[in-house]
């Protein structure tokens, strides 16, 4: 008794595939030797009538397999299959056949003027950068070296004054009036207006008499225009 079946799986290459049985939904093994050899390959979904035989291993397999025609198919017909056409290589061409290829496309190469023109325009913008930074640097340069010497010279000149009060201030306490001092040269300045620092107004108070810069007598002279 022939059973009906669908063919469910199939590997051309290898020749075999396996067929689900209709009834019990059991999937067997089927070969290409159970074919007909109409030249039509199988393929998957072929509707099938075929033998239930037990191969040498215990399984059972499809054998003197049929195409079922599908109810209202009467066009389904068991077709050869094709051959395929010849692939050539790429170098050959087939005969009356002309091979097309579209012309290469030519870069246009650059105007070698217009290149030299863009290299200088380069060159002179990179120059020209350099030449603004140097001058920016060097003028921030000088700058700051003229900060730092009048920073210098007002901290030195603060110093000094004030080592000179700390350490004459004493004596203007000890001696209420100056006398003068073989090692220092008074030339005749009296008031703050002619004193050049506060280290030259405690100079003068110490060793020059006759002197109008300290007021209160405390020994610190000009503290309101010098020695603040």
């Amino acid at each position: 008794m022939r059973a009906l079946g669908t063919l469910t799986k199939w590997n051309a290459d290898r020749g075999f595939g396996f067929v689900r049985m209709r009834d019990s939904g059991v999937d067997i093994f089927v070969h290409i030797t159970a074919f007909p050899r109409s030249g039509r390959q199988p393929q998957i979904g072929d509707a099938l009538s075929f033998e239930i035989v037990t191969a040498a291993d215990g399984r059972k397999q499809a054998k003197t397999v049929t195409y079922d025609v599908p109810p209202g198919r009467a066009d389904f017909t068991l077709a050869p299959i094709e051959p395929k056409p010849i692939e050539r290589g790429p170098t050959e061409r087939q005969p009356n056949q002309r091979t097309s290829q579209p012309a290469p496309v030519r870069a246009s190469a650059p105007h070698p003027e217009r290149h030299r023109r863009r290299e200088s325009h380069r060159t002179s913008t990179g120059g020209l950068g350099t030449l603004i930074f140097g001058a920016l640097l060097i003028g921030g340069l000088v700058f700051g070296y003229r900060k730092f010497l009048e920073y210098r010279a007002v901290a030195v000149d603060t110093l000094y004054g004030r080592s000179a009060e700390t350490s004459l201030a004493p004596a203007q306490h000890n001696a209420p009036t100056a006398t003068p001092s073989p090692n220092y040269r008074c030339d005749g300045r009296t008031h703050c207006s002619q004193m050049r620092s506060c280290a030259d107004a405690t100079q003068v108070l110490q060793h020059c008499p006759g002197t109008q810069m300290d007021g209160d007598g405390d020994g610190i002279p000009c503290e309101q225009q010098l020695c603040y």
